[in-house]
């Protein structure tokens, strides 16, 4: 998505961000910070099955029920995701021995359908909200 104010033009929407509000544009290129024209764009990522986590910020899965691994916490030191869950159960789990923690340390945590969590690298787990 870019971040757009409202207006008819690009010049516009930059012009009046503080006085008409904020709206969402899909985009076919994605990028990550602002472009040419003040836009704020983010990566994403949709999948239907099981995978290991990359780079992008943002992921969607869309499928039956997965699991997807965390990449390790030792080399992603201070990564966050937001992941939303629009299929099935989806299984989050801590690659290899690093842990989730939501109330309590655990390998894996489940996401119901319909739920979204931000998971962050705190440098010991990655903690769950």
């Amino acid at each position: 998505v870019e971040i757009h104010a409202g207006g008819t033009t690009d010049a516009d929407q930059v012009a009046n961000f503080h006085a008409t509000g904020i709206w969402f544009k899909p985009v076919t290129t994605f990028i990550s910070g602002l472009n040419s024209s003040g836009c704020l764009g983010f990566s994403s990522q949709t999948s239907a099955s099981s995978f290991t986590l990359g780079n992008n910020p943002f992921y969607v899965h869309t499928g039956a029920a997965a699991t997807w691994t965390l990449p390790t916490i030792a080399s992603t030191s201070g990564r966050t995701y937001l992941i939303k869950n629009k299929g099935s159960g989806l299984t989050l789990s801590g690659n290899g021995s690093d842990t989730l923690y939501s109330y309590k340390a655990t390998g894996i945590f489940v996401l119901n359908s319909g739920d979204a969590s931000i998971i962050v690298n705190d440098g010991t787990n990655w903690s769950i909200f």
